[in-house]
């Protein structure tokens, strides 16, 4: 089992891998882009709702025709609050889903820790920035697959993507029913790989296989046909790993401890923000190797 042990271990994991895994996309192919898409996976969570009672016709239409307006406007700016045991993180940003790029700032907080986070996402390359002491707090940290592994110690997925996670696994949204409480929200689900990775790396490792095509149980504010946001608790993310099969053998401690974990992320711009995602000069980039031996950037020395 690829995740285990301590959950100060764990949590540890979810603080980088929402700095690393949690804002850009894992495991997104260069081919890849985007879509929207109705894909009947056998293992969506089961409802004891028949079709009429639980509107399914209608909350497939209404997040069809949603999801496509969205995936045509192209670029949007998006908000992701992610709460967790004894702390929080609010990561803000813009994406343009033609180009695979994104912005974006994210800020941590927990009783004994305040970070906050730069990062640019274009295409395979990511770049990163923090208050890191002395001159490398200057330097952008380009990461591909494997200099985040030796700048964190974290075993990530191949193919990081410029795309923020949110953005990657609300393109595979589906409906499945209305709410009763609210003609607002529907009931569905997203991409279980993508969705996962907004929890972090340390759940990213449970894949073995990055390709898995899975659900998880999601929740859409869609308002005038135009998705306004949507949400996913830890419990829908531990019965999803639970159904395939990833969560034998991990603590319970581990499990309570995802239960405590929830996400939700807001749209506004779509189709209107701006998104002129450039790379830091090259005197401000440094590589794992450079970050590692505190050599720094060119321009830090």
């Amino acid at each position: 089992m690829l995740i285990g042990g301590r959950r100060e271990r764990y949590l540890s994991g979810v603080v980088w891998g929402l700095l690393l895994a949690g804002v850009t996309s894992c495991g997104l192919a260069e081919s890849d882009a985007p879509r929207a898409t109705e894909s009947e996976s056998s293992e969506a969570p089961e409802t004891t709702e028949s079709p009429d009672q639980s509107g399914s016709g209608k909350a497939r239409r209404t997040v069809h025709t949603a999801l496509a307006r969205w995936v045509k406007a192209d670029t949007g700016s998006f908000i992701q609050t992610t709460t967790f045991p004894d702390g929080s993180m609010a990561t803000s940003g813009v994406y343009q889903m033609s180009t695979r790029t994104n912005r974006s700032s994210a800020a941590f907080d927990s009783p004994d820790q305040h970070l906050e986070v730069r990062l640019i996402g274009i295409r395979d390359t990511n770049y990163m920035n923090m208050a890191w002491p002395g001159g490398l707090r200057r330097c952008w940290l380009r990461m591909t697959v494997g200099s985040i592994g030796t700048a964190t110690g974290l075993e990530t997925v191949a193919g990081a993507g410029g795309l923020p996670a949110n953005v990657v696994a609300l393109s595979y949204a589906r409906g499945l029913r209305t709410s009763p409480d609210d003609d607002d929200q529907v009931i569905g689900t997203v991409d279980l790989v993508s969705a996962a990775s907004m929890f972090g790396s340390g759940i990213v490792k449970l894949f073995d296989d990055t390709t898995l095509a899975a659900p998880i149980g999601a929740e859409f504010t869609i308002v005038d046909g135009e998705i306004v946001s949507w949400s996913i608790t830890g419990q829908s993310l531990l019965a999803a790993l639970d159904r395939a099969g990833l969560m034998a053998g991990v603590s319970d401690e581990i499990r309570n401890g995802l239960l405590e974990v929830n996400v939700e992320v807001e749209y506004d711009q779509v189709g209107s923000a701006e998104v002129a995602v450039r790379p830091p000069d090259r005197a401000h980039v440094m590589s794992g190797e450079q970050f590692e031996s505190h050599e720094g950037c060119a321009a830090a020395r």
